[in-house]
């Protein structure tokens, strides 16, 4: 599911570009490595792609939300969007501390049910 949705997030690419918004390198960069992060770590389904899916869930339901709302016309106050935003940031820092605490256990010999190439390059996207 998770490795789908990230095909489809493609599409908020695609509505930014119709909408003529300028398009920032990181959303590119951003979309570009989720994407062949979840494709890579699809197989082995790991718990920690299990939390990166409820994180990106989470977020992505507010964001698409507050996207909703602002294309319905409705005034939006901007610490929503800075709200969101910080959010995303955390979203990342939570994501290495998982793959980081997560690539800890493996090394120490602890049952951990990730690959270390799932892990590393978990802990190096992020």
């Amino acid at each position: 599911m998770f490795t789908l949705s990230k095909s489809i997030e493609l599409l908020d690419t695609g509505f930014v570009l119709l909408r003529k918004k300028p398009l920032i390198a990181l959303h590119w960069v951003h979309h570009l490595l989720t994407l062949n992060y979840s494709w890579f770590v699809f197989s082995d389904a790991p718990a920690t792609a299990r939390w990166m899916c409820n994180m990106n869930y989470f977020v992505h339901s507010l964001m698409y939300t507050y996207y909703a709302v602002k294309v319905a016309g409705i005034q939006v106050p901007r610490q929503i969007s800075l709200t969101i935003t910080t959010l995303q940031i955390a979203q990342m820092f939570a994501g290495l501390f998982v793959n980081y605490k997560a690539l800890q256990r493996k090394l120490l010999g602890l049952p951990c049910d990730a690959s270390f190439s799932v892990l590393i390059t978990g802990v190096t996207l992020y």
